[in-house]
């Protein structure tokens, strides 16, 4: 009762999985074997001894070794013993479990066809108490049978001079209260129950009969700690929502019982919900001693009868409902008389009461409930039992109730200003205070080939960029590209790539030739493995940026990351003022700020990712609706916890919107080393020059350069301005490149941009791979009494 609320979730999520499997176990049929005939006869002694045969005819379709039956060794509404076991047609084993499991067959020898077993055993009950009768309440079918049967009879027989007065028979899913599968009669001391149609598999039959009193009059009485014979129980509910409760006790020992020595009754059963604090609390008597963190008394068993007063005060969540459970059924005795007398300062709109009763009531009322205006009173007509679960339910408007934010809500709330102003401040002071100055470059940097251009730009390499390499080692005369008929093109090696070149370029380059002996190698054939080393490239190609050559400054990506975890104090101080509000466990409130910290740094992670771009390939407009869009899901997921708290709603959306603030600006303060934001500077001038060149100047370069624009063509590819590039030229007259060869003369800007078009498929074509060695495919992603509720019971299957 007394655990933090925020495992609400976790176990939401448990149960959620847990009935799933469930479900699915419970759900499946097998339809290797079928009941023809299921008997089950019922012979009901004095002692209330459930004496039972049943005669189960079965059809296997299949070959099984025979069957398992299952017997509950115990209900919520019955406490029972199973006795005298024994399986006639077939060897059996009783295994160990949380049921009686009695496995019938031969694990060495397989039946199939008809097979007759009939199993006996005895269910001893105790006796119920009950003033008003004695009962009978038992499950002749079980809902746990996973196969049809066809067939089911039942005969009930109780003792002679016994009188049936009240009689229940239901059947279906557990719960029901219909019955719609089978038809009974009685006859003399006999109740006969057969079946009207197939029985569908979990579905169950039981039998709630009451007896007069006496008819079990040598049923064992079970043995309890003590008997209360008298609590009075005043609730004073005050205005700003606690409870304010005194609780009187008259316990009478039970001298014959002979388990634990001191007795322990948790008072705070009484209470709905887990997230409340216990204050106040004392015990009028030296013999009860009191345990105020757990809220238990105990009474040390040295006296026949305790005569006692508690009062404590209970400080629950405003927006619980309110809800006393006025008898808890872990109580170990049962409470012959009960008076709960309750107050409220505000009206009290409505009043239930829930009760859960062990065993069978065919009718019979148990209690009586008086409503005025604002106080309600509960007396008990008849003994209320151990197991047996008691709720009074009240409503009252909620929004009369008022309590005072604590002092921590209210440093939070006037505190996130000035917190924003560190965080602006600490931002401003962090800042790169040098940013990046493009100047014009004709050129694009005459030292990295166009892939390391590619990364140095965006800071993250693809395999198209890789495949760049293709056209530069072309514009050097290492290859020779051969485009004979649409789409489908052939790479010819003119020669070996230069000793200059970078290892894992010349590794690259020699793996393009390795399958050929002829120095040419297919499209088709190519992306068969050429992809393969291409990925292998990417990871080269970013060890070529570290050490003296790194772009990014390692302590300003500290000094961010450090202002991220700064700018998460104020979701944080929220969710620690939520748990002062809401009461809660400070171990679960940790685990939830925990979970919050990892949520916003990983925010950070996409922040930075995507503000670090700023000059690379995405749009200005992409970038700030992908700002947004991010900003949006951060706030979702951050508010997602503090759904469950009590706290004002406007304290907790500031105090995501100024975290949301500061984790954005924190992602800004990273910047680049000197090389990175020199190197940054020479890219970014070359790719503004491609955006703005005017024909004149085309002309000079092509001049001085006949080759220009196909030289500087695969870094305009990395820097994703091939179109404009192209565009440049429709108008400037140049020479076919001497690395192409194709079916069309470059004399015309359709020519080029086919050209482009071209170039652009041998760059997806080789940066694809196909895996030849598996042909295995894989999916895109792109009345008194419920059915089941009685002793006995279970199921079976077969194995």
């Amino acid at each position: 009762m007394r655990r933090f609320k925020t495992n609400v979730l976790f176990l939401i999520f448990m149960l959620m999985f847990i009935n799933l499997i469930t479900f699915k176990a419970y759900a499946e049929q097998d339809d290797g074997y079928y009941i023809k005939n299921m008997d089950v006869n019922v012979d009901v002694n004095d002692k209330r001894e459930y004496k039972i045969t049943e005669t189960i005819e079965v059809y296997f379709n299949e070959d099984r070794h025979g069957i398992i039956r299952n017997i509950p060794t115990s209900t919520r509404l019955e406490d029972y013993n199973i006795k005298d076991v024994s399986v006639e047609g077939a060897p059996y084993e009783i295994e160990d479990s949380f049921d009686m499991k009695i496995k019938i067959g031969d694990e060495d020898e397989t039946i199939s066809g008809d097979k007759t077993y009939k199993i006996t055993y005895t269910i001893e009950n105790y006796n119920e108490e009950r003033p008003e009768g004695d009962y009978i309440y038992l499950n002749v079918l079980g809902n746990q049978w996973d196969t049809n049967i066809e067939n089911f009879t039942s005969t009930i027989t109780y003792p002679k001079e016994a009188n049936l007065e009240k009689l229940n028979v239901t059947d279906g899913e557990y719960g029901s209260n219909d019955s719609i599968n089978v038809k009974y009669k009685v006859e003399n001391n006999k109740i006969y129950i057969n079946s009207i149609k197939n029985i569908q598999p979990y579905k169950s039959v039981t039998v709630n009969a009451m007896l007069n009193e006496g008819a079990f009059k040598n049923a064992p009485v079970k043995q309890y700690p003590y008997t209360i014979r008298n609590q009075l129980i005043n609730i004073n509910i005050t205005d700003d929502k606690k409870y304010e409760i005194q609780r009187n006790f008259q316990i009478e020992m039970n001298k014959d019982y002979t388990g634990e020595e001191s007795l322990t009754i948790d008072l705070l059963d009484m209470i709905k919900g887990e997230n409340f604090y216990l204050l106040d609390m004392s015990v009028d008597d030296k013999n009860v001693s009191y345990n105020e963190e757990d809220g238990t008394i105990t009474l040390d068993n040295k006296m026949n009868e305790y005569n006692f007063k508690v009062t404590y005060t209970i400080e629950p969540r405003l927006s619980d409902d309110i809800v006393f459970k006025i008898v808890s059924p872990h109580l170990d005795g049962k409470i012959e008389n009960l008076k709960v007398d309750l107050n409220s300062p505000f009206a009290i709109n409505d009043a239930t009461v829930d009760f859960s009763e062990k065993g069978a009531n065919l009718g019979t009322d148990r209690f009586n409930l008086d409503k005025n205006d604002k106080n309600v009173v509960f007396t008990n007509k008849n003994t209320i039992y151990v197991g047996e679960d008691v709720k009074l339910n009240l409503q009252i408007d909620e929004s009369l109730f008022v309590r005072p934010l604590p002092i921590s809500a209210n440093i939070v709330k006037f505190g996130l200003p000035l917190f924003l102003l560190i965080i602006t401040f600490l931002f401003f002071r962090f800042k790169d205070k040098n940013p990046i100055t493009p100047v014009v470059e004709f050129y694009p940097p005459r030292h990295m080939n166009s892939a390391e251009v590619g990364y140095a730009f965006n800071e993250s390499i693809s395999n198209s960029q890789v495949t760049s390499l293709l056209f530069y080692w072309a514009s050097k005369g290492y290859i020779k590209i051969i485009m004979k008929e649409k789409d489908k093109f052939t790479i010819e090696k003119l020669k070996d790539i230069d000793s200059n070149h970078k290892y894992y370029e010349k590794k690259l380059f020699n793996s393009l030739f390795k399958y050929e002996n002829d120095r040419r190698v297919t499209g088709e054939k190519l992306k068969t493995y050429f992809g393969e080393e291409v990925s292998k490239a990417t990871q080269s190609v970013k060890e070529e940026f570290k050490g003296s050559n790194k772009l990014r400054d390692s302590s300003s990506q500290i000094r961010g990351f450090l202002l991220s975890i700064i700018s998460a104090i104020p979701i944080i101080s929220c969710m620690m003022v939520a748990r002062e509000v809401d009461h809660g466990s400070v171990g679960g409130y940790v685990m939830f700020s925990i979970f919050i910290l990892i949520i916003h740094l990983v925010f950070y992670l996409i922040f930075y990712m995507l503000l670090k771009k700023r000059h690379g390939l995405m749009k200005k407009n992409k970038k700030i609706a992908s700002i947004v869009i991010v900003s949006f899901i951060y706030l979702i997921m951050i508010i997602f916890p503090f759904l469950f708290t009590d706290l004002d709603a406007l304290i907790i959306i500031v105090s995501i919107i100024v975290s949301l603030i500061g984790n954005i600006l924190s992602s800004c303060v990273p910047r680049r080393s000197d090389y990175g934001k020199e190197l940054l500077g020479e890219i970014v001038g070359f790719r503004n020059f491609i955006e703005v060149a005017e024909k004149d100047r085309l002309e000079a370069l092509i001049e001085e350069d006949p080759e220009y624009f196909y030289n500087t063509l695969p870094y305009a590819q990395v820097l994703g301005v091939t179109k404009i590039w192209a565009d440049k030229f429709r108008d400037v007259s140049m020479e076919q490149p001497s690395y192409y060869d194709t079916y069309y003369p470059l004399n015309n800007y359709m020519a080029l941009s086919m050209f482009v078009n071209d170039l652009n498929k041998v760059e997806s074509t080789a940066s694809q791979y196909i895996d030849t060695s598996s042909s295995s495919s894989l999916g895109g992603f792109g009345g008194g009494g419920f059915s089941g509720g009685g002793s006995g019971g279970g199921g079976g299957s077969s194995w």
